[in-house]
């Protein structure tokens, strides 16, 4: 499935993209917050748990302020939309961050591993839009940010230029799916 097909409103206004896609967001609280659970009793072990633990209070944190904010995900003038659309973004930064502390600790393990959360971020960007290219490519940005910084992570713990230029091609691969021949991002699929 092409981002085009996944997200087909490429026209609507900040106001209706994020009041769908905080509207989505009230019916996925519960499994937003038992999955960074689950993702803190996984990783723990590779990055220790006082890490684990600063992590998973401020992810909460995050959770319980977006459930203050907007208990029901209704979104009703262009100020709160955009209030709304910045606790969007910091929500996909801190599941996002989990990564780094991965790469740090575990070494190429947790590199790997830091790629493969960072994966399911971005398909879940796509799953969490709407069907709003705004939202999906705002929900991309935060992800794309720390796997790019894997790769500095990658070249500081020994990475061989390989690995490297693997990591570093990637962003171009994993966050938006090829379509056509040549791959790659066309660019009608830009939000």
């Amino acid at each position: 499935m092409s981002f085009v097909a996944a997200c087909p409103n490429d026209r609507e206004t900040l106001l209706a993209a994020v009041s769908t896609t905080m509207t989505r967001r009230v019916r996925q609280r519960r499994s937003r917050m038992l999955f960074a659970v689950a993702s803190v009793a996984i990783f723990f072990p590779l990055i220790g748990l006082t890490s684990a633990a600063i992590w998973l209070s401020a992810f909460l944190l995050m959770q319980v302020t977006e459930i203050v904010a907007f208990p029901q995900g209704q979104i009703r003038d262009r100020r709160t939309a955009q209030v709304a659309f910045a606790l969007f973004l910091a929500n996909k930064l801190m599941f996002s961050l989990i990564a780094i502390p991965l790469a740090v600790s575990g070494g190429h393990l947790g590199v790997a591993i830091g790629m493969v959360v960072l994966a399911g971020a971005l398909i879940h960007a796509v799953a969490a839009s709407g069907s709003s290219r705004l939202m999906a490519g705002a929900a991309a940005g935060p992800p794309l940010i720390v796997l790019a910084s894997l790769i500095g992570i990658l070249l500081v713990s020994g990475g061989d230029h390989r690995s490297t230029l693997m990591l570093a091609s990637s962003p171009s691969c994993c966050a938006w799916p090829p379509s056509g021949p040549g791959g790659g991002c066309p660019k009608t699929c830009a939000p």
